[in-house]
């Protein structure tokens, strides 16, 4: 869901009258002014990074008023810790299904790192968000944010892992290099790839770029580890 989406109504109301300031649109919900206010945040997370988000500017994209956007989340930390929260919880769904229990251990870890190198390629924000909390600019919420975020992933994608090798289908002592591969490829993909295209004008169809792409990184790393070469 995007800020785009939640301007519609208003682009009506403006077209009857005088341009309207902006506030709560016109029938919006508490609930969706928020809702808009976190996709707004998340989209210029993607643009711009998280040093340069400012309230200010979360608001005007969101087209509310910017003591809306203090009352949800009563400052830039506030909302940093909101966006944080909104990505634990969608990343959960994915990690209790990437993988099905009952295929062996290296077809598990295969569907595991395609699911969540889908995840950050479809989500600009929070692979720019993972990238500056471990990299670029930590903060005060950089532990919790892995802790909550990243840990829970690293830890399923470890156990799965150390199963294959259990099996003998992978050769030990080679978790670190999956988790760097999987998470700095997608990193790369989602950051770098659109701005050269955006660069040198190439136009993709960047849905199925990113599910080729996924699908690829996922066997580049179990092939790459498999005991079968």
């Amino acid at each position: 869901m995007t800020a785009d989406h939640f301007k519609q109504d208003d682009a009506g109301v403006r077209g009857k009258g005088k341009e309207r300031k902006p506030g709560r649109p016109p029938g919006r919900a508490r609930g969706e002014s928020k809702a808009v206010l976190l996709a707004a945040a998340r989209e210029l997370v993607s643009e711009r990074g998280l040093n340069k988000l400012t309230m200010k500017d979360v608001a005007r994209r969101a087209n509310v008023n910017s003591a809306l956007a203090h009352y949800y989340f009563g400052n830039k930390q506030g909302l940093q810790e909101a966006i944080t929260q909104l990505l634990i919880e969608q990343m959960a769904p994915v990690r209790e299904s990437a993988a099905d229990p009952g295929d062996p251990s290296r077809e598990q870890l295969r569907a595991i790192i395609k699911a969540y190198a889908g995840r950050l390629l479809n989500d600009p924000s929070a692979a720019r968000f993972a990238l500056e909390h471990l990299l670029l600019s930590p903060n005060d919420q950089t532990q919790a944010f892995v802790k909550d975020y990243i840990k829970p992933g690293a830890d399923y994608v470890e156990s799965v892992y150390d199963q294959a090798v259990d099996e003998g289908a992978l050769v030990e002592n080679r978790f670190l290099f999956t988790l760097i591969t999987m998470v700095g490829a997608s990193l790369f993909y989602t950051i770098f790839v659109p701005a050269a295209g955006k660069q040198f004008g190439v136009k993709q169809d960047s849905r199925r770029l990113q599910e080729e792409f996924a699908s690829f990184l996922s066997d580049l790393v179990t092939e790459g580890l498999s005991t079968n070469k």
